[in-house]
This record gives C-alpha cells, structure tokens and sequence, in this order.
C-alpha cells in the first residue's frame, strides 16, 4: 500500500489536531489545579520542568 501526499497531508492534519487537543486538555487541568488551590504554580513549573528533563534524556539515549 502506498501513501499519496492527500493521505500524509491528512494523517499530519490529525496529528497536529491531536498535539493541539492534547496541548489545551493539559493547560485547561493545570489551570483549574492551580485555581482551585491544589497545587501551586511553582509546584507545576517544578513539575514539568523536571518532566522534561526526563523526556529530553530518554530522547538523547534513543537516538544514540
């Protein structure tokens, strides 16, 4: 089975739905979080940043 441009430009539309969907559920639960007093927005910050950290080491391991 091949994949004509129409299919990759469709498959990249859903994918760029997904992250962006995905992106707004995030910020939406974080914002409610931190309004309702749940957690801080240092925690947050704090959180993520570690986060990331994580991701961006398992992502250098992977492409060696």
């Amino acid at each position: 089975m091949t994949t004509t441009p129409d299919d990759a430009s469709r498959q990249q539309g859903t994918l760029d739905e997904l992250v962006v969907t995905t992106f707004a559920t995030s910020n939406v639960l974080a914002k409610l979080l931190i309004e309702k007093g749940i957690i801080t927005g240092a925690e947050f910050a704090a959180k993520l940043s570690a986060e990331r950290a994580i991701d961006d080491a398992l992502l250098q391991k992977s492409s060696k």
